[in-house]
C-alpha cells in the first residue's frame, strides 16, 4: 500500500509538473491514439517542454509559459510536490529526508522538459503493474539512476542492487519489486511483483521502435484515459466514483493561437439526461456580458442530492444559466425556468428561511431575508456583496448584485450552439477579464465563510499578469451515445477557464499540496462580526 500511494504521486508529478498549461478540439480521430492491451487500466503520454518549445502550434502558449510568473508557479509546484511524499505519506522512512527531497526535486524538472509516458496494467486476479519511461540525455539518465535510487532508498529504508543498466530493490510487502533500466535513450522504471511484464513490454517497445509508444498521431501534446473501476480495484483505494461514472479519456493539442481539449466520459449506466428544448432567459441577459453558461438535464441529478432533499425545496430545475456582465467584476448572475415563478419562490423563501437563516447566522455569515420590496429573497450582512432571487417572466433568477433587465446581450451565434439537439452543455467566457472577477467573488466569499484567504502568491500573481492576456474560452459538451458525453474546449490562452484557474492557484497554493485547497486547509482569518474587507490580493478596480 506504501508503494501505492508512493507510484501514485510518481504520476501526480508528471501530471501537474507537465499538464498545467495544455489543450484539444473534435476531429476524426480517436481520442486514445495507442494501441492499448485489454489490461491497460490508465496511460498518460506527454510530449514534454522541450518539444513543444520548437512546435510551431505550441507559440502561443509557449509565450505564456515562458513568463516569469509561469516559471515562479512551476517551481512552487514542483518544490512542493518534492517534499510531498515525506509529508503525506503515512509510515514511511524518513532516512535522509532532507537530502533526498532535493535529489527527486531535479528528475520532477525532466518531467516537465522530457517526453514520458506512464501506464497501468492489471490483469483479472494478477498484481498491478506499472512502468514509466522518460527520454532523457546520457547525463540526466545517469542522474536518473543515482538520485531515484537515493529517494528510494530514503522511502523505504531499503538498498537498491546494482543490474547492468540500471538497478532493482526487492521488498518483503506487495508489489516487491521496483527497478530501473537504461535503454535506448529512455529511462524506464517499474513496479511490480516478481516479474513485471509490462515493464518489460517497455524495454522490448524501446528495442524494437526505439520509443515505448505506439503513435497514431503525433499532432498530440498529452493525451491520456483512465478505467476508474478498475483503477480503484487494483489499487485499493477508498474513492466514491460520480454516478456510474467509469472511463475517462482526453487529449491536447493547438493551432498556434488556440488550445484545443477533446475527451469522453464512459458511464456504466444509461444517463438519465432529459433535454427538453432550450428555454434561454433573453430577456434577462443585457449587452456587454463577459461570460454565459448553458445547462440542461440537471433535474435527475440535482434532485437526487441530499442537500436539495433537506433543504425540501420542491421539483428540481432542469435548465440552468448563469451569466456574468463585462467589466463589472463581481456581476454574475442566473436564473433557471419556473412557469409558476412568484408561488415557487415563495416555497423556496419560506424553506431557506427556515432551514439555512439559522445556521447563517450562527456562523456569523450574514441572514436571509424576505424582501420588502420586491416578491423574493435577499441574504444581507455581507462585506461587498448583495445576494438575492427575484422572480421574472417565467423564470426565478438572482446574483451578486441587483441588474436592470432589458434586451438580449447574447450574440446569435451562442443561441445557434444551443439549437445542436444532443448539447446539455454550454460555456463562453473572456478568460482574462472573469479572471478578475473570481478573486473579487472568491475573496468575498472566503470572507463571508471565514476561509482562509488566497493569499499572495506565484499562483495569484500570476493569475494578476494575465487578466489582459487570455482571450475567449469555449466549451461545449454533448451526449455523444446512451451512456456516454463527448467534451470539446477552444481556448486562447492555456486551456483552462477563470474559475479552474482559480481553483489551480488555490490548490497550489495549500501547505499540504497537492492534497486540498488552502481555502479549507489554510489558517483562517479572525473577523469581528459585521466587518471585513478585501484583502489586499484583490486587483484594484480599473
Amino acid at each position: 500500500m506504501k508503494l501505492t500511494k508512493l507510484s501514485l504521486f510518481a504520476a501526480l508529478s508528471a501530471l501537474v509538473g507537465a499538464g498545467c498549461d495544455k489543450s484539444a478540439t473534435p476531429d476524426s480521430r480517436s481520442t486514445v491514439p495507442y494501441a492499448l492491451t485489454s489490461q491497460t487500466v490508465a496511460h498518460f503520454h506527454w510530449l514534454g517542454k522541450k518539444q513543444l518549445a520548437v512546435t510551431t502550434n505550441a507559440a502561443s502558449l509557449m509565450r505564456i509559459w515562458n513568463q516569469p510568473e509561469s516559471a515562479a508557479v512551476e517551481a512552487q509546484a514542483l518544490d512542493k510536490l518534492s517534499t510531498a511524499p515525506w509529508r503525506l505519506l503515512p509510515h514511511v522512512a524518513t532516512t535522509n529526508s532532507t537530502v533526498a527531497a532535493p535529489r527527486l526535486r531535479s528528475l520532477l524538472d525532466d518531467c516537465v522538459q522530457a517526453e514520458s509516458y506512464f501506464e497501468v496494467r492489471a490483469a483479472t486476479n494478477q498484481p498491478v503493474e506499472i512502468a514509466f519511461a522518460i527520454q532523457l540525455s546520457a547525463d540526466r539518465a545517469a542522474l536518473w539512476q543515482t538520485n531515484l535510487a537515493a529517494v528510494l532508498e530514503s522511502l523505504t529504508g531499503l538498498r537498491t542492487e546494482p543490474t547492468e543498466k540500471g538497478w532493482t530493490l526487492k521488498k518483503h510487502e506487495l508489489p516487491n519489486r521496483i527497478e530501473l533500466t537504461r535503454v535506448g535513450g529512455w529511462v524506464v522504471v517499474g513496479i511490480g511483483q516478481d516479474q513485471n511484464a509490462l515493464f518489460g513490454d517497455f524495454v522490448a517497445r524501446i528495442l524494437r521502435d526505439h520509443t515505448p509508444i505506439t503513435r497514431a498521431s503525433a499532432d498530440f501534446w498529452a493525451e491520456g484515459s483512465v478505467d476508474l473501476p478498475r483503477l480503484i480495484e487494483a489499487f485499493k483505494l477508498d474513492w466514491r466514483l460520480p454516478g456510474n461514472l467509469s472511463k475517462i479519456a482526453f487529449n491536447y493539442m493547438g493551432d498556434g493561437q488556440n488550445l484545443q481539449t477533446r475527451g469522453t466520459l464512459n458511464f456504466s449506466q444509461p444517463l438519465a439526461l432529459p433535454l427538453e428544448p432550450w428555454n434561454v432567459p433573453t430577456n434577462l441577459i443585457r449587452g456587454g456580458i463577459g461570460s454565459f453558461t448553458a445547462l440542461r438535464g440537471l433535474a435527475p441529478w440535482l434532485g437526487s442530492q441530499k442537500i436539495w432533499r433537506d433543504l425540501d425545496l420542491g421539483p428540481a430545475p432542469n435548465q440552468l444559466f448563469v451569466w456574468a456582465g463585462h467589466g463589472i467584476p463581481m456581476q454574475t448572475l442566473f436564473a433557471f425556468p419556473e412557469a409558476d415563478a412568484t408561488n415557487r419562490l415563495a416555497q423556496i423563501t419560506n424553506s431557506l428561511l427556515q432551514k439555512v437563516s439559522p445556521r447563517l447566522v450562527a456562523q456569523r455569515s450574514g441572514q436571509l431575508e424576505a424582501s420588502t420590496d420586491f416578491a423574493g429573497l435577499s441574504w444581507t450582512g455581507l462585506p461587498f456583496l448583495v445576494p438575492y432571487l427575484r422572480p421574472f417572466e417565467g423564470f426565478i433568477y438572482g446574483g451578486f448584485f441587483t441588474a436592470p433587465v432589458g434586451r438580449s446581450g447574447l450574440p446569435p451565434q451562442m443561441l445557434m450552439e444551443l439549437n445542436r439537439t444532443n448539447t446539455f452543455y454550454y460555456d463562453w467566457e473572456l478568460t482574462g477579464p472573469r479572471i478578475e472577477s473570481w478573486i473579487y467573488i472568491g475573496q468575498t466569499l472566503r470572507l463571508t465563510f471565514h476561509k482562509s484567504q488566497l493569499p499572495p502568491s506565484p499562483a495569484l500573481d500570476w493569475l494578476q499578469a494575465n487578466r489582459q492576456t487570455l482571450g475567449n474560452c469555449v466549451t461545449v459538451a454533448t451526449r455523444s451515445g446512451a451512456d456516454q458525453l463527448a467534451f470539446s474546449r477552444t481556448s486562447a490562452g492555456v486551456g483552462f477557464t477563470a474559475f479552474e484557474l482559480h481553483l489551480l492557484a488555490d490548490w497550489l497554493v495549500s501547505a499540504d499540496f497537492p492534497a486540498g485547497l488552502n481555502t479549507t486547509r489554510g489558517r483562517v482569518p479572525t473577523v469581528k462580526p459585521g466587518k471585513g474587507a478585501l484583502p489586499p490580493t484583490a486587483p484594484a478596480s480599473r
